[in-house]
């Protein structure tokens, strides 16, 4: 699967918070964040769900939206101005019928390695 690379700036969390209506202040205030476990601001979760489903959709095209699942955990925050990887592998194929069942590993990685979402697909085809 191809690899999305992206920086998540604050601007793109404050757009994201702006389109999507969560303004929790984690997000939004520097100066609230200061004072959670974070110690800073931290994305939405979704944002980096989103580049996976980018991911998703780039490799199995309309596919994914008709016939995909996909079950995911958030595992560690995403600061701003940190740049995150997607990652997706096949884990096996099945065949029901003359359909195919692909499951696949899929997440995002923080430049050092860290893991800040992780899960599985699964497309039918």
């Amino acid at each position: 699967m191809p690899i999305i690379r992206k920086k998540i700036t604050q601007e793109i969390i404050d757009s994201y918070a702006l389109i999507s209506g969560d303004h929790n202040p984690i997000h939004l205030d520097k100066e609230y964040a200061k004072s959670t476990r974070f110690k800073s601001r931290i994305a939405h979760g979704m944002i980096t769900l989103a580049i996976v489903t980018e991911m998703l959709q780039d490799f199995f095209s309309y596919n994914l939206l008709s016939n995909g699942k996909i079950k995911t955990k958030f595992t560690a925050p995403v600061f701003p101005d940190e740049v995150v990887n997607t990652y997706g592998k096949i884990s096996s194929i099945n065949k029901i019928g003359n359909k195919k069942n692909i499951t696949c590993e899929i997440g995002c990685l923080k430049s050092n390695g860290e893991k800040v979402i992780e899960g599985e697909a699964i497309i039918t085809i």
